[in-house]
């Protein structure tokens, strides 16, 4: 059965999800090189070995580069240094080095900082050890044992770890224990990892569902069990994408401080499961439409005028909050683009909302058209929703 339950947000980071092993991390650690291929100067000041290092590395010769810093005195290397050795390590997924790194920076006398156990969580997601995802929360349990306080950016590189091991339960039990404000809020990167892992899973439960045939033989109870429960789990797995939504909507109005983004990608892949579920179930897919009007609104006046200011902050679309923030920023994030557009009024002609398909393509011409560019598919399904309404309006009368 799928280990997803409704999801309750917490004020404060809970427990650890493992436990530090006592001898070390369930992995070799391979030995570092300790010679070169060339002879290099070696230099004797830690800004300098971490420009040689740089250098070196970049020139394709990583394993001179980690020889040079090995030759180097302690006196002349710096928790820089080291996470840069860890860094490039991680980058190539070669976790046993990375972590051997990690033990001889501490041999030295070098405290690890959040940029060392990022690098080393880097590593984890990269790797093709099989028991990567306990190490890495073996890893972001010992943080405490250095007193290291972790940052969102250590969570999300956990996160990305179980992302990559489809380990649903505990990456919801990160989420979960993450508070609603400060440094360890959510980001865009959060929501997106949660979002995209559970939607993976709920295309493997969908596939199975569709798959499922009873045929009429002895054994059609036993299958009739099986598609019942398959499809009880595809509703569970459904359920929790749109949990994460309204998360992420009750985050986006709640806050007092930086606005949370939201894009396009995470806007289509909760849309594209809305489409996706709705031939099994109407009543669930149509829940698309509440996602257009969170990010986008649908006005039911179509008055000039009409688009006012809001009288509560939780009636205002996600993309006026956020267009502010995004010209300041400068940022290439966008909330909406020609896919966008094509699942919302797709999911309006699914579902028979014409009305809601004009609101919202008149709000895409008057306030967001900056941000998109429609392209003719666009214009020809609205096209075809004006039509449907036209012949409709010609039958009543």
């Amino acid at each position: 059965m799928l280990p997803i339950n409704r999801l309750s947000r917490t004020t404060a980071l809970g427990r650890r999800l493992y436990s530090q092993a006592k001898d070390g991390f369930s992995i070799k650690q391979r030995p570092l090189p300790t010679t070169t291929s060339v002879k290099y100067s070696i230099p004797q000041d830690p800004f300098l070995l971490a420009a040689k290092f740089r250098e070196v590395a970049r020139s394709g010769k990583l394993d001179d580069a980690v020889a040079i810093v090995m030759q180097t005195k302690t006196r002349d290397q710096s928790v820089v240094v080291w996470n840069l050795v860890i860094n490039e390590l991680a980058k190539g997924g070669r976790l046993g080095r990375a972590l051997r790194a990690f033990t001889e920076m501490r041999k030295r006398g070098f405290k690890p900082t959040p940029t060392t156990f990022t690098a080393l969580l880097k590593a984890c997601s990269l790797s093709d050890s099989a028991n990567r995802a306990q190490i890495a929360g073996e890893l972001f349990d010992s943080m405490d044992r250095y007193k290291v306080e972790p940052s969102l950016i250590n969570v999300n590189s956990l996160m990305m770890v179980y992302q990559r091991d489809e380990k649903i339960e505990p990456l919801l039990t990160c989420f979960n224990n993450l508070p609603t404000e400060g440094p360890l809020a959510p980001s865009l990167e959060t929501y997106t990892t949660v979002v995209s892992t559970l939607r993976r899973e709920f295309m493997k439960l969908l596939s199975g569902n569709q798959s499922t045939k009873t045929p009429g033989d002895a054994s059609a109870f036993v299958d009739a069990r099986r598609h019942a429960l398959n499809k009880q789990n595809l509703y569970r797995s459904f359920e929790a994408i749109m949990d994460v939504w309204e998360s992420l909507v009750e985050d986006t109005l709640a806050r007092d401080t930086e606005t949370l983004m939201v894009d396009a990608k995470l806007v289509n892949m909760v849309l594209k499961c809305c489409h996706s579920i709705y031939n099994e179930n109407r009543s669930l897919g149509r829940r698309g439409l509440k996602v257009i009007e969170d990010v986008y609104g649908l006005e039911k006046d179509l008055s000039p005028g009409a688009q006012g200011a809001k009288s509560k902050a939780a009636d205002t679309p996600l993309v006026e909050l956020l267009s502010d923030q995004l010209a300041r920023d400068d940022s290439e994030l966008t909330v909406i683009d020609p896919s966008t557009v094509d699942l919302a009024l797709t999911l309006c002609m699914r579902d028979g909302e014409v009305m809601k398909a004009i609101r919202f393509w008149r709000r895409l011409m008057s306030n967001h058209r900056g941000m998109v560019k429609p392209t003719k598919p666009n214009y020809a399904l609205y096209l075809d929703l004006l039509h449907s309404r036209l012949e409709k309006f010609e039958v009543l009368k």
